[in-house]
């Protein structure tokens, strides 16, 4: 899908570019009025789907990493006693800080973690059905 947005979006930036150049050349060969339709039609309407297609490519790619990037953190909180850092979900994951962060932040929204600021200031998020009860 992005490869085919990135096609469409180089292929609507030449036309448009080409159709623009041809309507200021010193010997016009059609109206005005064909020009910009074909400036349309050829240039824009490419250039607005592959921008789309690009778009809606890398919204895909994104979900799918998180998709993925849940199941290895819930994973990694099993084996953490419920306990996780963002450092240490980017440790043992291939995700950044701020990719894990932001997914340890979505589980936050959703109610499935706490997160707590210890005294050190480091933020530590909780899964509560993954803690061991040590009473």
């Amino acid at each position: 899908m992005i490869i085919a947005g990135w096609t469409l979006l180089v292929f609507g930036a030449l036309a448009t570019v080409a159709m623009v150049a041809s309507m200021f050349s010193p010997s016009p060969k059609s109206s005005l009025a064909t020009d910009i339709s074909a400036t349309i039609i050829f240039g824009n309407i490419p250039l607005v789907a592959g921008v789309l297609l690009v778009r809606a490519g890398r919204v895909q790619r994104r979900r799918k990493l998180i998709e993925s990037s849940e199941r290895q953190l819930l994973a990694i909180a099993r084996n953490h006693s419920g306990k996780l850092t963002a450092t240490l979900v980017a440790m043992e994951t291939p995700l950044s800080i701020d990719e894990a962060r932001e997914i340890l932040e979505m589980f936050v929204t959703r109610g499935v973690v706490d997160m707590i600021v210890d005294d050190n200031g480091v933020v530590l998020y909780y899964f509560r059905e993954l803690m061991v009860d040590n009473s």
